[in-house]
Formats: C-alpha cells, structure tokens, sequence
C-alpha cells in the first residue's frame, strides 16, 4: 500500500454504508457515530409571486444554478401619500420597487416622487418613469437603460 492509500485511509471518514451492525437490528436502531455522514437536504428554490393585501407583488426567488437569491422587485400601487415610508423602507432595504400612480391624485403623486428621489439620492440610487403613471426606484448598483425612457422623462407627471 502507498504512502497515499495509508493517509487516505487514516484520515478517511467511515460511510454509513461500511459500517458494522448485527442482521438482527435494524440500521435506525444503530446511534449515528461522530464520523458518520450527515445526509445533505435540498430544497427546491420557491418563488413567490403573490399578491399581498397592500396590492404589492413580490417577485423573488431563489437561483437554483448559483444558489444565489436574484433581485428583489416590488410592485406597489400606492393610494394615499401615507404609504411613502413602506416604499422608501423597501428602497433603504436595497430592492428595487415599481410604482403604479394610477390610482392615486396626480399632487400627491408628485409629492410622492418628490419624497422617493430624495430617498434614491441617499442611496445613491435612481428613479426613472418607465410609464404612464409608472415609475421605477433601484438602490445602488443597478443601471436601467432604454431608448423609450428619454421619451418618457419629457412627461407631465414629472414637470
């Protein structure tokens, strides 16, 4: 045997398969050694795509390729300008929102903005209108791009 196969085998850990156990007890019987092998589990990544009562989505999930999580986005439809400190926590909590100002006053949705490009600025983030109505905020380190948002940026909601 080589001076390899002896290191091998001294420092080697004993498989659960190779040990030693009496045909008459069953292998749960057995206590796990301290060397025994524990058993790797694997979850499947879940994404949640939900709707919450607030009207936010969560898009977020884990990437079972690299085993990182992807990008946070959320979308939020705000109605009232009390809801500006929900969305500013999710942009001081480095996840990028969408904003859909449909359903809210066109003053107070201009405050609103007024109050998040604030926040994008601490963060050193950006804001950009990506549609009618529809604004994107994202933390530091997340470019957006586009030819349509230069159209876009030359619209009233924004004046």
């Amino acid at each position: 045997m080589s001076l390899a196969d002896k290191l091998r085998s001294f420092l080697a850990v004993a498989d659960a398969d190779e040990e030693e156990y009496y045909e008459g007890e069953s292998r749960e019987d057995v206590a796990p050694s301290f060397f025994s092998r524990k058993q790797a589990t694997t979850e499947s990544p879940e994404v949640d795509s939900r709707e919450s009562k607030n009207g936010e989505f969560n898009l977020a999930g884990e990437d079972k390729y690299s085993g990182r999580f992807k990008t946070r986005i959320r979308i939020m439809e705000p109605r009232l300008y009390s809801e500006v400190r929900d969305i500013a926590d999710v942009i001081l909590a480095d996840e990028s929102v969408v904003l859909n100002f449909r359903r809210m006053d066109k003053d107070q949705a201009k405050k609103v903005i007024d109050f998040l490009m604030g926040i994008t600025y601490a963060v050193r983030g950006d804001i950009q209108r990506i549609g009618d109505d529809i604004f994107l905020c994202t933390p530091d380190g997340i470019e957006i791009e586009g030819s349509e948002l230069q159209a876009l940026k030359n619209s009233d909601l924004t004046d």
